[in-house]
C-alpha cells in the first residue's frame, strides 16, 4: 500500500503529515518547474557575470594607464591574452545558454511545444536583426575551430569636449584582425557567414584591418537579454503556480514541524520504494533574486560606464 506524507529531516521523518497521491504528484510537478526555472536563471546569470568581468577589465586597464603612463606597453601586451580569455569565457557561457535552454524547454513542455518553437523563433530573429549577434556567433566558431580572435589593443586618451576644464578621457579597446580571420576561416564558412566576413573586412579596412570588438559584444549580450526576457514570459505562469503550491504546502504544515522551513520533505512510500522531494523555499528565492538583479539586460548596448566628473566647482 502506498503512503504519501510531509515529514521533516530534522526529526528523522518521525512526524508525518499525510497527503494524497494527487497532492504528492502536484508537488512533484511544481518542484520540477522550480528547479528548471532556477537552472535557466542561473545560466543567464553566469553569462552576465562573465560580461561584467569583461567590462571591469576595460575600466581597470584604462584607469591603470591614466595613472601609470609608463605601463602602456605592458598593459597592451598583457591585455591581448587577458581579453581573449574574457571573450572566450563570455562566448562559452553564451553558447551554453543557447544550447541548453532548448533542452530545458523540451523537458518541461515537449519537443513539439509552443515554448520551444518560440525560443527558436527568438534566436533566429536575433541573428537576423543584430549584426552584433551574427559577429559573436561567428567568432565563437572561429575560437572553437581556428584561433583566438584578439590580436591588438589600443589604450587612448582624448580631451573631453563636453566641458571646458581640459579633462582627459581614457579608454581601452581590444581589436580583432579581420584580415587574419577572413583568410583563416573563409573557406570553412557558409554563404551567409562569408558575406558577413566580407562586410566586416570592408569595415575594418578603414582602420588597418583592425575592428573594435566591444560594440559587437554589447549588442550581442543585449540581444541575448531580449531573448531571456521572453523566456521568462514563457515560464512565468507555470512558475507562479508552482511557487504558490510549494509555499502554501510549507505554510500548511509549518505549525506541526516548527520554524525550520527548509527541512521539509514530501515523501512517497510505494511498497517500500521511497521518493523524496525537498521543499526548499530558498530555491524559489534564489531564482527570484537572479531575475530581479538581471531585470533589464536588453538595454546593455545603450550603456557605458565612466568615472567622468566635471572637476571641482568654481
Amino acid at each position: 500500500m502506498a503512503n504519501y506524507y510531509i515529514a521533516s529531516r530534522i526529526v528523522a521523518y518521525q512526524t508525518k503529515q499525510p497527503i494524497s497521491e494527487s497532492e504528492f504528484e502536484a508537488i512533484e510537478r511544481a518542484k520540477r518547474y522550480i528547479e528548471y526555472g532556477l537552472s535557466i536563471e542561473s545560466k543567464f546569470n553566469i553569462l552576465l557575470d562573465n560580461y561584467t568581468e569583461l567590462e571591469k577589465e576595460l575600466l581597470s586597464t584604462a584607469a591603470e594607464y591614466s595613472v601609470h603612463h609608463g605601463r602602456a606597453e605592458r598593459l597592451l601586451v598583457e591585455g591581448i591574452p587577458l581579453f581573449n580569455r574574457r571573450v572566450a569565457n563570455l562566448l562559452t557561457t553564451a553558447r551554453l545558454y543557447l544550447d541548453q535552454i532548448p533542452h530545458d524547454l523540451s523537458s518541461l513542455y515537449g519537443k513539439d511545444s509552443t515554448q520551444l518553437k518560440k525560443f527558436r523563433v527568438l534566436t533566429k530573429s536575433a541573428y537576423d536583426s543584430y549584426i552584433g549577434y551574427r559577429v559573436m556567433e561567428l567568432l565563437r566558431n572561429y575560437i572553437q575551430h581556428r584561433d583566438l580572435p584578439i590580436r591588438s589593443m589600443s589604450i587612448t586618451s582624448a580631451l573631453d569636449d563636453r566641458n571646458s576644464r581640459g579633462l582627459a578621457h581614457y579608454s581601452a579597446s581590444p581589436k580583432i584582425d579581420m584580415s587574419a580571420i577572413h583568410s583563416n576561416f573563409y573557406v570553412k564558412c557558409n554563404a551567409t557567414q562569408r558575406a558577413l566576413l566580407d562586410e566586416l573586412l570592408a569595415t575594418a579596412s578603414k582602420s588597418q584591418d583592425m575592428l573594435p570588438l566591444i560594440p559587437y559584444i554589447r549588442e550581442y549580450v543585449s540581444a541575448l537579454g531580449g531573448i531571456h526576457r521572453e523566456v521568462r514570459g514563457l515560464l512565468n505562469n507555470d512558475l507562479v503556480e508552482a511557487d504558490a503550491l510549494i509555499i502554501s504546502t510549507i505554510d500548511a504544515v509549518q505549525s506541526l514541524f516548527g520554524e525550520d522551513r527548509d527541512s521539509l520533505v514530501a515523501v512517497a512510500d510505494e511498497s517500500g520504494e521511497f521518493r523524496a522531494i525537498n521543499l526548499f523555499e530558498r530555491t524559489i528565492e534564489t531564482r527570484k533574486r537572479y531575475a530581479y538583479e538581471n531585470a533589464r539586460p536588453e538595454g546593455i548596448c545603450r550603456n557605458y560606464v565612466t568615472s567622468r566628473d566635471d572637476g571641482i566647482p568654481e
